[in-house]
């Protein structure tokens, strides 16, 4: 469970986050379980959509020894694609910016 300070380190992030999973709904965060989920989900904020993927594709080693020729045959768009409409999901910030969300 997330102390006060935790929650409001997230601020703004974690407001936009329990508004679009909990919409409408009184929630006491001291006494929630939110904090905890939102911890799981939450990938960052990023510029777009794209840059969160590249970093995903880095982050996993996709292309480590791999020639680099490889690269030229993978399409960014196309992967970005696949993974906001399966595996995660974006919101948009104040500052127009995403934050980056797993579907857990």
């Amino acid at each position: 469970m997330a102390n006060l300070e935790e929650l409001k380190a997230h601020g703004a992030t974690l407001s936009l986050y329990i508004e679009n999973m909990y919409p409408a709904q009184d929630i006491d965060l001291e006494k929630s379980e939110i904090f905890d989920e939102f911890e799981e989900a939450f990938q960052g904020v990023w510029d777009n959509e794209k840059e969160y993927a590249w970093n995903f594709i880095e982050s996993i080693g996709a292309f480590e020894g791999a020639p680099e020729i490889l690269q030229n045959y993978f399409d960014i768009d196309y992967f970005t694609r696949d993974l906001f409409l399966s595996d995660c999901y974006a919101l948009r910030t104040k500052d127009n910016k995403i934050a980056v969300f797993l579907n857990i």
